[in-house]
């Protein structure tokens, strides 16, 4: 009998455990889905740095008007423009629900290596984002800042008025 009930209760919680986390993954995606939607649109570089260095300076394909440089969001689909050509498509996953909310970017074209980030709203209508360059050893932004050496790039975007 203590073997019989001892089976289940370990087949009641493993139950009660799938269902838990069904539902914390339901929360998950709705948490996701509702993120995504707040990227949705064309947003234009308005701050951006790498190693330290500010502005078009850090990059040699930079342009000095950093608004040139374009990012347009579809669902979990970037596509960043530069002087309105096509630099880097893509898709992005990310987990709103950590303190430091995690985004990362998985680059397409050209295929590269995955960008580990963190990303912060200021409003509706600012996104900061602090991700690793792929050239560089993979360890995520722990703040909203770069510093020599450590190959986190920090950008500065803000949302294209509807015209």
């Amino acid at each position: 009998m203590k073997a019989l009930m001892l089976v289940l209760w370990t087949v009641a919680a493993a139950v009660a455990s799938n269902g838990w986390t069904a539902a914390g993954e339901d929360d998950l995606d709705a948490a996701v889905k509702k993120e995504l939607k707040k990227f949705a649109g064309t947003w234009h570089y308005v701050a951006y740095e790498k190693d330290g260095v500010k502005g078009p300076q850090a990059e040699p394909w930079m342009p000095k008007d950093l608004t040139q440089i374009k990012v347009i969001f579809k669902d979990d689909r970037l596509t960043i423009e530069v002087a309105g050509k096509t630099m880097l498509e893509g898709w992005i996953c990310i987990d709103p629900t950590r303190k430091l909310k995690v985004i990362d970017f998985y680059s397409t074209k050209p295929e590269g290596k995955v960008e580990m980030g963190i990303f912060e709203w200021d409003g509706d209508d600012q996104l900061k984002v602090c991700f690793t360059d792929p050239g560089t050893e993979q360890t995520r932004p722990r703040l909203f800042s770069t510093t020599k050496g450590t190959g986190h790039v920090l950008i500065v975007a803000k949302r294209e008025k509807a015209k």
